[in-house]
């Protein structure tokens, strides 16, 4: 079983550092026009922000000018998350976690093959400052899914990445690690994935696209910004307004 676990809205809050420090970042390499405003962020994969950020302030989308804004935003992203008081985990987070990391060691055959592991829109080195900063080690998770691995995809005509890319990739990953003796992630009968098999932790209606897109299981958290309704219409297997559950969540992701 794999839980990949959002992080933005879902383990943390960094009460919007990420997006004054893109917005730094642009003015430092594009000048002070640079402009975010009406740009949606919450769900979405740092890569689509950048290119929607250069169609809004009509800079070409380039690979240049993506290689050049991502070396100006991380360390604005460093630096605020440095001097902030307000980049906190949110409410039942580390228990959650620590509550899973438990249970796993307590089970020596580990029967359900659990691994806990990242995928998330961020890049990976934001998301490792946004953890690190919040008091989550990164080295908590066996390995991580971020905005940049997603690709085209050429079974949808070149069409932009989605965050449900990331998946098969984090599934891949997850299959290559695994002991031999564990049940395959790809069944015979051709589907990528089962309810067994992985759950997306998340808190907008991308997340739980992600999980319903691969055969998965969601878990929605109320913790940012999409209410319950919205989630649950979505088609999240279970939402709750927020993490501190810790037995009952650990028992429900674990499938016991």
């Amino acid at each position: 079983m794999l839980l990949l676990f959002d992080i933005d809205g879902t383990l943390l809050h960094t009460t919007g550092c990420g997006m004054a420090s893109i917005l730094a970042a642009g003015r430092d390499c594009f000048g002070p026009g640079f402009s975010l405003e009406d740009i949606s962020v919450a769900g979405r994969l740092d890569p689509l922000i950048f290119a929607d950020a250069f169609t809004k302030n009509k800079i070409l989308d380039t690979p240049a000018n993506h290689a050049a804004l991502r070396a100006a935003y991380i360390p604005h992203l460093e630096q605020r998350l440095a001097t902030t008081t307000t980049a906190v985990a949110l409410p039942g987070a580390i228990q959650l976690l620590d509550s899973l990391a438990q249970a796993l060691q307590a089970n020596e055959t580990n029967a359900n093959n659990a691994t806990l592991a990242l995928l998330t829109g961020n890049f990976e080195e934001a998301a490792h400052l946004k953890l690190s900063r919040c008091g989550i080690e990164p080295t908590r998770f066996t390995f991580g899914v971020f905005g940049d691995h997603a690709t085209l995809s050429a079974d949808r005509q070149g069409l932009p990445p989605r965050r449900e890319d990331l998946v098969p990739t984090a599934l891949r990953l997850h299959k290559g690690q695994q002991p031999r003796h564990a049940a395959p992630l790809f069944p015979q009968n051709g589907k990528q994935g089962s309810h067994a098999d992985f759950v997306i932790i998340g808190d907008t209606p991308h997340d739980v696209r992600c999980a319903t897109a691969h055969g998965g299981r969601c878990l929605a958290v109320a913790t940012g910004q999409y209410s319950r309704d919205a989630l649950h219409q979505a088609g999240a297997d279970l939402v709750v307004d927020d993490l501190t559950d810790t037995p009952a969540l650990t028992r429900w992701l674990l499938g016991n």
